[in-house]
């Protein structure tokens, strides 16, 4: 028997294994594949995980392939380029998910959490009655907890027998492949990471470059709303991407398919003595389609919220609820705002051709972009009036 039952080990769930761990709790966290193992994603961490990390203590600049060293944004025929500023340490990088999960989920082990991968979670049991154990299946046994903390990704069988829905309306598909290339691929990136907005409507395309690992990242994130009336099939859209690649040489790849979270996050984080973590409670931004660091930040303060309960001095779930109101606000208002604003209005090309000309407009999104400010600030400064009065001192120049 654990204190605490930890079903999914990826960064939601290795944090608060860890972290559960070293408040002095015994932990297990179940991952239903073989570690280390694949992890679907283009792998980028940016500045807000580096600084949630940092907070404990956590250096995992290790696992990067490459560092990041801006962005270069494309809408239509408009290309912005954006350079960070900053010490090495301090800027984001690219790293392979199955590589930088595992670093962290040896973290949590050496803290003295039990790992237990190669083992699916088949069921939960909810106990009907206040101070009864709860009972986590697996297709190796049963064991029983005080706690149990669903980081079990987007298809999340916590969250289904919890029985909180997660709207099809809300998810998106994502699309995407380690494509092996040459030195001189990696280099026409300029050490940055490319996002464009070319190829669909509600959504994104990106290439990551990994220097370490010499394959670019390429991938599309996509509204299922907008796949669903797609007239071609986002494999064939994905293939024009990857051949608008300069580097492109009719190379054979074969991509990997997932759903994610996309537009807000669940409406309940768990009930009673079970909470949801990362992509299970939906904690992914529309704006980026980033998840990492707010994984992380979930596990966190569900570690948190579960030493004070077992401290006695609050229930659970009111404070995880507490600790997250914040970035709940950040991601269902603020960053929603955004997505609609840049991409289903299809502001973005006008945006860009703007922020060449106004410095002001420039350093908002270079601060946005490194997680310097947050989107409520951001939206506080993307007002109507702002835009419109920048929009007719860039005709009248």
């Amino acid at each position: 028997m654990a204190d605490v039952i930890v079903v999914g080990a990826g960064p939601a769930g290795s944090i608060a294994a860890r972290e559960l761990s070293d408040y002095g709790f015994t932990v297990s966290l179940y991952e239903k594949d073989k570690l280390p193992r694949h992890k679907h994603g283009a792998g980028y961490v940016p500045c807000r995980a580096l600084r949630a990390l940092d907070s404990l203590c956590v250096d995992c600049r290790a696992t990067f392939l490459q560092t990041v060293r801006g962005w270069r944004i494309q809408s239509g025929n408009e290309i912005l380029d954006f350079d960070f500023d900053g010490p090495e340490d301090g800027l984001p990088g690219n790293t392979y998910r199955e590589e930088f999960d595992f670093f962290l989920t040896r973290l949590a082990a050496e803290s003295g959490a039990r790992i237990i991968d190669s083992t699916r979670v088949l069921k939960i049991v909810i106990p009907r009655k206040e101070g009864e154990k709860y009972s986590v299946i697996t297709e190796k046994g049963t064991e029983e907890c005080e706690i149990i903390l669903g980081a079990d990704g987007a298809r999340s069988i916590v969250r289904r027998k919890l029985g909180i829905p997660y709207p099809k309306r809300k998810w998106a598909v994502t699309i995407e492949a380690e494509v092996p290339v040459e030195a001189a691929a990696i280099d026409s990136y300029g050490e940055k990471n490319l996002i464009s907005t070319n190829y669909v409507q509600s959504g994104i395309a990106w290439a990551f470059p990994k220097r370490k690992g010499k394959t670019v990242n390429v991938g599309l994130g996509v509204s299922a709303e907008e796949v669903r009336r797609m007239g071609e099939s986002l494999v064939a859209v994905w293939k024009t991407l990857l051949q608008n690649q300069q580097w492109y040489r009719d190379q054979s790849v074969h991509p990997h398919y997932e759903i994610m979270p996309y537009k807000g996050t669940v409406d309940s984080l768990g009930k009673r003595e079970v909470l949801l973590l990362g992509d299970a409670a939906g904690l992914v931004d529309p704006v980026t389609g980033v998840g990492i660091p707010y994984a992380i930040e979930s596990g966190i303060n569900s570690a948190e919220a579960a030493r004070l309960h077992f401290e006695g001095k609050i229930p659970l779930l009111a404070a995880y609820n507490d600790l997250m109101n914040s970035l709940l606000d950040e991601l269902n208002i603020y960053a929603l705002k955004l997505h609609d604003y840049f991409f289903v209005k299809n502001r973005m090309g006008s945006i860009l051709r703007l922020t060449k000309k106004d410095k002001n407009l420039r350093k908002l999104m270079l601060d946005m972009s490194l997680g310097l400010i947050s989107y409520k600030q951001v939206v506080e400064h993307f007002s109507l009036i702002r835009w419109f009065l920048t929009y007719l001192r860039s005709i009248f120049k």
